[in-house]
């Protein structure tokens, strides 16, 4: 099943345009286009790829809407850095159309999830890989344990025996 694949392809997909967007302002502090704004224009440049990059890390339902909403708060703070002049003035109308393309195509992603996975059944994320590992181990750990105390058992009872 491909589903998984796609899903996750497409969330790192959204993560690295994401870590773009960000990377723009600071190529733009850099040029010290708009002036010098210093910290705040970094700030978009370390956050916008930590929100990306930390929803991948989620089930892919959640990890999509995390992006769609860093995307969509992402262009809203790109919109007020325009404004204040720290953009070029295309960069508003070409954040727009970059911004709606995405939000389509994320949302579009999540339909079809629903429709796939209503008729599939639900695809596990790193949350559920993690807690399949765990409880896997915390199984294994419980199978030593009771092979230790059988031992433990077995040579007591065979030092019994030495006695009599």
């Amino acid at each position: 099943m491909l589903l998984p694949t796609y899903s996750y392809k497409s969330a790192t997909d959204v993560a690295q345009i994401i870590s773009f967007l960000g990377a723009i302002h600071w190529g733009l502090e850099w040029a010290k286009y708009g002036g010098v704004q210093g910290y705040p224009r970094y700030a978009i440049g370390v956050f916008a790829p930590i929100a990306g990059w930390s929803a991948t890390l989620m089930p892919i339902e959640y990890a999509l809407i995390t992006q769609f909403l860093s995307f969509t708060t992402l262009y809203l703070i790109d919109t007020r850095a325009a404004l204040k002049g720290w953009t070029p003035p295309w960069y508003r109308e070409y954040r727009f159309i970059l911004t709606f393309i995405v939000g389509v195509s994320i949302v579009i992603s999540l339909i079809g999830r629903g429709e796939v996975s209503s008729k599939v059944g639900r695809t596990p994320g790193a949350v559920d890989r993690v807690k399949a590992l765990r409880e896997g181990s915390e199984q294994k750990l419980a199978e030593e344990e009771e092979a230790r105390i059988a031992a433990k058992k077995a040579a007591a009872a065979s030092d019994d025996r030495d006695k009599h």
